[in-house]
C-alpha cells in the first residue's frame, strides 16, 4: 500500500472517531436532564465527554496538516521544505488545493489544536469543543477532495 493511501486511511479513521464524539456529546447535551449512567453525574460524563471529543480533536488535526503535506509531496511534486502545519496548509492554499477562506479557518483550527495541548482551563476547553464540528466540517471537505 502506498504512504499517501494509508495516510488516507489513517485520517479516514481519525475523521470517524472525532465524529462520532461529536456525536455522543449532543446526545448528550440534548438529555441532560436524564442521568446518563448511574455511577456518574451528568456534568461529569459531559466534561469526560468533552475531554474525548478535544483529545480526538488534537490526533485529527495532527494526521489531517500531515496528510496534506504529503499529498503536496506527492500528488504535486511540491518540494518538503514546509515542515509546520501553518506553512503546508499555506501552501496548499497557494497550489489552490485550500481555499483562501478555508485556510484561514484551518489556521484558527491548528491554533486552537495547540492551546488544547499546552493550557487547560474550562471555558477555553468549552470554547474550542463548540468550534469542533466546524473545523470536523472543513477537515472532512478536504479529506472527501482529496482521496488518493
Amino acid at each position: 500500500m502506498d504512504i499517501l493511501k494509508l495516510k488516507y486511511e489513517n485520517l479516514s479513521n481519525a475523521m470517524d472517531r472525532l465524529n462520532e464524539a461529536i456525536s455522543y456529546l449532543k446526545k448528550l447535551d440534548s438529555q441532560i436532564e436524564k442521568q446518563a449512567v448511574d455511577f456518574l453525574e451528568n456534568e461529569d460524563l459531559r466534561r469526560s465527554l468533552r475531554d474525548s471529543l478535544i483529545q480526538r480533536f488534537e490526533f485529527s488535526v495532527d494526521l489531517f496538516w500531515k496528510y496534506i503535506k504529503k499529498y503536496l509531496e506527492l500528488q504535486l511534486n511540491e518540494p518538503s521544505e514546509f515542515n509546520t502545519p501553518k506553512s503546508v496548509i499555506k501552501s496548499a492554499c497557494k497550489t489552490k488545493i485550500i481555499s483562501e477562506k478555508d485556510a484561514e479557518l484551518i489556521i484558527e483550527m491548528i491554533k486552537c489544536r495547540n492551546l488544547t495541548s499546552h493550557i487547560y482551563k474550562e471555558e477555553l476547553s468549552d470554547k474550542i469543543a463548540s468550534q469542533i464540528p466546524v473545523y470536523y466540517e472543513v477537515m472532512k471537505k478536504y479529506l472527501d477532495k482529496l482521496i488518493s
